[in-house]
């Protein structure tokens, strides 16, 4: 899976030009031979939202990745999509302390809860 560094979350000169060539090593190095059936995002600012919701939501569908979640704790909401016939689908969204089953892991209930950070009183 691609790790996102600093540079590719900022909104920086080039940092878009820089993770799509991280993304064309990835999908079109040595990797593309593999199919990648899950990428997900945690967003840990308002860039970083913009970023994963355009940016690299469309590097990924282009790129064929199955399935892309973006977790964000600010919001306390995970959304998943499916790539079907080359466009993501939205195929669920929860929020706050629900728990939610998404593919590719359709047995796997995930209790949003135990994700975020205990509040302080």
């Amino acid at each position: 899976m691609m790790q996102a560094s600093a540079e590719t979350k900022s909104r920086s000169p080039g940092a878009v030009e820089e993770a799509a060539c991280d993304s064309a090593t990835l999908f079109h190095g040595p990797m593309s031979r593999h199919r990648i059936h899950l990428e997900f995002d945690v967003t840990d600012s308002p860039s970083s939202v913009e970023i994963d919701r355009e940016d690299k939501f469309v590097q990924y569908r282009e790129a064929g990745v199955a399935n892309y979640w973006i977790v964000d704790p600010a919001l306390k909401t995970i959304d998943a999509w499916k790539l079907i016939k080359g466009q993501y689908v939205s195929v669920g969204r929860a929020q706050g302390n629900d728990t939610i089953k998404l593919p590719p892991f359709p047995d796997l209930e995930i209790p949003l809860a135990r994700l975020w950070r205990p509040q302080r009183d």
